[in-house]
């Protein structure tokens, strides 16, 4: 036995006091030492073109003083979380990398498993697979394929039917699908408390949404079109028109999906699938970062003050309330003019 694991035997039983606490008590520290709600990232990079496949997992330090603190503890963890792990395509046809952490712990009906829809596609292809049986809360970055060049509209409705199929056989427990436009997860990992991973719904588009950009993106006068930063604030305009496209086209692709024809390209969905999908449709996100700490842009050009939504695909922020939830520029409205309960 190593020291390391000698000390982790020794810390199980040093809290021996907390058994003794009544079952309500205990009950009531749990819940509160628990994390909240939070977005996990696996990665599956598969690179056909060099026969090499890795998984990327992250870990979850916040679990670790419940995990030593007492064997009660650990075993509140054990029972709360469950592991998921990447099954990689058998080893003579990829060239894997032993050091890659394949499998994390995640509650299956609290927290969001966020996968790269490709990576996905490609790891069930290649006879590799994941345990998702339980998992109630799903999402999928880039679901429209914009990483993939050249990709014409009607190939990607084939690979989303495949990607719509694949989640009704495997997923039986879904109960949230969230999807990502126009950005590939790749290297996200468990955010940190100071900034918790967090998904805003925008399917009604993001017209409307309290943003906030640098001052420079912001003004789009005559004067400012003639200077050195009209095409930044150009390029921030054309990505939020470019993702309510996304959005758009995401729905309408998925609609198609539900009403097949005989000569569409790809296989038409069974009876099973199509009941799958009768109560549970995708609903586009943005994945942002909560930041509620009042000193952390102090001083910067970001007129906007804590809490926050980052948003990274936009490099922009959105005013919040403390529960994370996005403020909308029209907000109050209903209720100054119209009598509406706040």
């Amino acid at each position: 036995m190593t020291s390391a694991t000698q000390a982790g035997s020794k810390a199980l039983t040093e809290f021996t006091l907390f058994s003794r606490l009544p079952f309500e008590l205990q009950s009531r520290i749990f819940q509160e030492a628990h994390p909240g709600p939070v977005v996990i990232f696996i990665g599956t990079h598969l690179l056909t073109h060099e026969r090499e496949i890795a998984a990327c997992a992250p870990r979850y330090p916040e679990l670790l003083p419940l995990l030593l603190a007492c064997k009660e503890s650990n075993a509140e963890v054990f029972r709360k979380f469950q592991k998921i792990e990447t099954t990689l395509p058998p080893s003579f046809l990829f060239r894997q990398f032993d050091r890659a952490l394949s499998y994390t712990y995640i509650r299956p009906t609290v927290d969001t498993l966020l996968l790269g829809t490709h990576d996905l596609l490609q790891l069930y292809r290649y006879g590799g697979r994941m345990n998702l049986e339980n998992i109630t809360c799903l999402a999928l970055g880039d679901a429209n394929f914009t990483m993939m060049r050249d990709t014409k509209k009607s190939y990607q409705m084939v690979i989303q039917a495949e990607l719509y199929t694949l989640i009704s056989t495997h997923c039986p427990a879904l109960t949230k699908l969230w999807v990502f436009i126009g950005i590939h997860p790749s290297g996200w990992a468990v955010p940190s408390v100071k900034s918790a991973g967090r998904i805003m719904d925008v399917s009604d588009g993001l017209t409307d949404l309290d943003f906030h950009f640098r001052p420079h993106l912001e003004r789009l006068d005559r004067q400012t079109c003639h200077s050195q930063y009209f095409p930044t604030s150009r390029n921030t305009l054309n990505k939020i028109k470019n993702l309510n496209d996304g959005v758009n086209q995401l729905l309408r692709n998925f609609d198609r999906f539900l009403n097949p024809r005989e000569d569409d390209l790809w296989e038409m969905p069974r009876d099973a699938t199509l009941k799958y999908w009768k109560n549970l449709r995708p609903t586009p996100g943005l994945l942002c970062f909560f930041r509620d700490d009042p000193q952390l842009y102090r001083g910067s050009c970001y007129q906007c003050f804590a809490p926050i939504l980052v948003v990274p695909i936009l490099d922009g922020r959105v005013a919040c309330r403390l529960d994370g939830t996005p403020l909308h520029k029209y907000t109050g409205l209903a209720q100054i003019f119209e009598g509406a309960p706040w």
